[in-house]
């Protein structure tokens, strides 16, 4: 995403955020996937000049949700 982004590759990054939104869904992040479904609906309205916004939030928020995996992994 961070690729279609820098390139303003506007489609492929609603599809890209589309196709992690189960993965999201499953892994119990809503709030990740509430940014992803932030950002499909901000390319199908051209609405870009938030998008490296709601970008930046979902990486924060699945960055922030790996450490805290990786703790809880390594508390078994």
């Amino acid at each position: 995403m961070q690729r279609n982004l820098k390139a303003g590759d506007w489609e492929q990054l609603r599809i890209n955020a589309h196709s992690l939104k189960p993965q999201a869904d499953f892994m119990g992040i809503s709030s990740l996937k509430e940014e992803l479904i932030k950002i499909e609906e901000a390319v199908k309205l051209g609405n870009y000049d938030v998008i490296e916004k709601l970008f930046n939030e979902s990486l924060a928020i699945s960055t922030n949700s790996e450490e805290a995996l990786r703790e809880m992994l390594g508390e078994l």
